[in-house]
């Protein structure tokens, strides 16, 4: 890992001149290298060392023959070719593959229906994990149910939400839990309703919004909310539309852009339009319509100048299906979409993969009008694809409170700034109580948080709560921004801050635990009183002076002097010590006795606000 960290510092150093990120470029398309297979609804996704992997798929329509791949490639924008890299234990086809903080690939499930054959087998409940140290696929724990047209979240606390498809001849509601760390899955509540081809896309609040989708009877509007905290889905406002195979885009504003998707209930499948969705207010807005119509097998992507591009995609057209190779920008700055120029190929059921150079990838798809499946690629360039990169910095770190306690939880409150010149997913934020040393990308961390897309100039606060510094001493507190380096930024080497802080050791909590008063003595007028002082802190100290008054109402202040007092001395943690006391009380009536211990104030404390106790009594 340290060495694909220094790796790519070293080689974007070398090569940043001729990435010439101010200098404007013209928009379009250029061909670039072939998959090794043709291939059809695979997964593509973007490695920590900017290579993209592409797995699984479908790639033929023989009924002899099975139609699914298992094989895997490797594309690298440096040479522009692909090659050959260790196939799936097990073929895919509307699987999912999330790239997790440890830089290895999760592939989930997938589809093995063929020539009769149900999705129920092995294929459907697999799981797999792609290492691209070795170039090698091992078998990862199985899913508790087959399923395929799922979606895949990557949460803020590092698993992945599994949620929905289908499965058992059935749509699912059910969705379960990955823990990279431990290799396993756990249920957690089911959707409220079932779904498949639906989107799921993560907020900037860490919460997850699944929209749309299809569940054996009808095309869904209907979104709903998942908060990893609670484990629980709460329903959010439907889109105004009936959608299924569209896409979700987060947006640097926030908000989730919804593009294109199926209609059955249509006659021509057609679902009109975008709307975005505001998860300040739970709601739902329409913003325009496409200049071309996508039914299905579109993609949809964040370019870093911030607009959004939808290219290629299927449609119903005179009975039958049309696959486009129209592409369309939507800005939004000012929600309008516009025309761009097309692909070279005629494609859906391709994917998109944005590249660190801020270039964007195609591969594969099926075009209608070939009747083929396709192993061509290309690349496209936006027309201020040269205007720069983002720039992600931690502006500012507070900890409250500033001198933390050994042990004792804490929170940090972290800024993270795009100072750069577009917009960008700054990615997971990574925080430790105690790293000195520059961590590689994707480290493990005591604590981390999604930061979300940030346009230019923009900034967010992130509040880590419940950390915990394990010694005591002089520490460093170090924030990392994209602590992933999932994206190119125009400088790598800013990413990280350190906050010098110092912690306090376990320390005492003197309190006085037990009180008893006895009666006047006739002789000399005298009341005794017995005091227990105890230390409930988690470290030993001097509980110094017990200052007792025989009637004092008032709290009192450090350095009060008593009626009586008495040296307490040094009190191991949990320890208590009994002493007894003489006072007047005076004239007789209603009294109130007050205890104060380490009532100079002379020892830090863990609570500098219960070492005084009263108690009423009456005098004879």
């Amino acid at each position: 890992m340290n060495n694909v960290r220094l790796c790519f510092w070293v080689g974007w150093a070398a090569a940043w001149s001729a990435l010439s990120w101010g200098t404007a470029q013209a928009a379009g398309w250029t061909a670039t290298g072939a998959l090794p297979q043709a291939r059809y609804q695979h997964t593509a996704t973007l490695l920590r060392d900017g290579k993209v992997l592409a797995a699984g798929g479908i790639y033929n329509i023989d009924p002899e023959t099975p139609p699914y791949l298992a094989d895997a490639a490797l594309y690298d924008p440096a040479t522009g070719l692909w090659t050959a890299t260790g196939s799936l234990p097990q073929i895919n086809y509307y699987h999912t593959a999330t790239l997790l903080p440890n830089g290895k690939v999760l592939a989930v499930g997938g589809d093995e229906y063929w020539n009769g054959v149900p999705d129920t087998g092995p294929d459907a409940i697999s799981a797999a994990l792609y290492d691209p140290a070795t170039g090698t696929w091992t078998a990862a724990t199985a899913l508790p149910t087959p399923r395929d047209a799922h979606t895949a979240t990557l949460l803020t606390n590092g698993k992945v939400l599994v949620a929905g498809g289908y499965g058992n001849n059935q749509s699912l509601a059910s969705a379960v839990l990955y823990n990279p760390a431990s290799g396993t899955w756990t249920p957690t509540n089911p959707l409220p309703e079932a779904r498949i081809f639906h989107t799921a896309t993560l907020l900037t609040n860490g919460k997850v919004l699944v929209a749309g989708g299809y569940n054996d009877s009808q095309s869904l509007a209907s979104a709903a909310l998942y908060d990893p905290a609670s484990g629980t889905w709460t329903a959010t406002g439907s889109m105004s539309q009936v959608r299924y195979n569209h896409t979700a885009t987060l947006l640097p504003n926030g908000k989730v852009l919804v593009a294109g998707g199926d209609h059955p209930g249509d006659p021509v499948h057609q679902t009109s339009g975008a709307e975005l969705y505001d998860p300040a207010t739970g709601t739902w807005s329409a913003t325009g319509a496409l200049p071309q119509t996508v039914d299905f097998g579109h993609t949809a992507t964040l370019l870093p100048n911030g607009k959004v591009l939808v290219a290629g995609g299927g449609y119903y057209y005179d009975g039958h299906d049309d696959y486009s190779a129209k592409a369309a920008l939507y800005d939004p700055a000012n929600g309008t979409w516009s025309a761009t120029s097309s692909m070279i190929q005629a494609r859906s059921g391709h994917s998109a993969t944005l590249l660190r150079n801020g270039k964007l990838l195609v591969a594969g798809g099926y075009d209608t009008g070939t009747n083929q499946y396709l192993a061509e690629a290309e690349i496209y360039t936006a027309a201020n694809g040269g205007q720069g990169a983002p720039d992600f910095v931690v502006t500012a770190v507070d900890l409250t409170p500033a001198v933390p306690t050994v042990n004792a939880a804490f929170t940090a409150k972290v800024t993270v700034k795009n100072q750069g010149q577009t917009a960008g997913d700054a990615g997971q934020l990574l925080a430790w109580t105690d790293q000195r040393s520059a961590p590689v990308c994707g480290a493990t961390a005591d604590l981390s948080a999604s930061i979300g897309v940030l346009a230019p100039g923009a900034s967010v606060t992130l509040t880590l709560a419940n950390l915990h510094a394990a010694k005591a001493g002089a520490l460093v507190f170090r924030a990392f921004a994209d602590g992933t380096c999932a994206i190119l930024e125009s400088n790598e080497r800013n990413n990280q801050t350190t906050l010098a802080y110092r912690v306090l050791g376990a320390q005492p909590d003197f309190v006085v635990s037990a009180v008893a008063l006895g009666p006047v003595n006739p002789k000399d007028g005298k009341i005794a009183a017995t005091v227990t002082v105890k230390n409930q802190g988690a470290g030993a100290g001097d509980a110094g002076y017990l200052d007792v008054w025989a009637n004092q109402p008032a709290a009192q202040t450090c350095g009060a002097q008593g009626d009586a007092w008495a040296d307490i001395g040094k009190l191991a943690a949990g320890a208590s010590r009994t002493v007894k006391l003489n006072l007047i009380p005076g004239a007789p009536g209603a009294k109130t006795f007050r205890a104060f211990v380490d009532s100079w104030c002379g020892t830090a404390e863990a609570n500098e606000n219960n070492n005084q106790t009263a108690q009423g009594y009456t005098a004879q």
